[in-house]
């Protein structure tokens, strides 16, 4: 099965990024180091830790092209980050529950040479400090074989706060080198579950890697 996102999905990405873009650097002075490991245009997935609601649009933003989301099904549903988020279209994703269908559109997208977007947390960090991660990205990556992006973002828990003070705030994305995960074992379920669970601390600590010390929480 091939994916493709819907043309209204494709012009309003083509005509909405620059402009978002345009005004996140308007109202943010946001920093992006380490563009060089960005892979071309291909099937690979992107992972990054999640502190504030304007991550996932940061860094669809100032990331080169185009990749693939998912995203929080409740929060597609609110009233003005919900209209931007399917305005982009990134596959929605239902919290707590193993959805196969989900799975089945990230594989295809891998198949059709895009990459994806996913934040392995699933939910915003109450603080800087990251939180434990869901084994859902380690699993999609090790089935699609793919190469994986760890990103490291700090900043955007004090947007609001800093908005309220007529202030800039300091946004950084670092991207590092990619990886790739070992495949799952073929022995019984324990055997595997043990193995997601060392191949997500694997991603996250990528990411921690990309963080000061007070933003690695879990994984310090």
């Amino acid at each position: 099965m091939e994916f493709r996102p819907p043309l209204f999905n494709r012009i309003a990405r083509f005509f909405g990024v620059p402009l978002f873009r345009g005004i996140l650097y308007l109202l943010t002075r946001p920093t992006v180091d380490g563009l060089e490991n960005v892979p071309p245009y291909s099937a690979y997935m992107i992972v990054a830790n999640h502190l504030a609601t304007v991550d996932p649009a940061m860094t669809i933003l100032l990331w080169p092209h185009h990749p693939e989301g998912l995203a929080a099904a409740n929060q597609m549903e609110t009233l003005f980050p919900g209209f931007l988020m399917r305005l982009y279209g990134p596959v929605p994703v239902h919290r707590g529950e193993y959805d196969r269908v989900v799975l089945e559109k990230a594989l295809a997208i891998f198949k059709s040479n895009r990459p994806v977007f996913i934040m392995p947390e699933g939910t915003r960090s109450r603080k800087p400090g990251m939180q434990q991660a869901k084994p859902g990205a380690a699993y999609m990556a090790i089935k699609a074989n793919v190469k994986i992006v760890p990103v490291g973002i700090t900043g955007t828990e004090t947007v609001t706060a800093e908005w309220k003070r007529w202030r800039r705030p300091r946004l950084t994305m670092k991207i590092g080198q990619p990886f790739v995960l070992p495949p799952l074992p073929s022995a019984n379920r324990d055997v595997r579950h043990r193995h997601l669970e060392e191949c997500t601390l694997l991603i996250m600590n990528r990411i921690a890697e990309l963080l000061p010390e007070e933003y690695r929480g879990v994984y310090a």
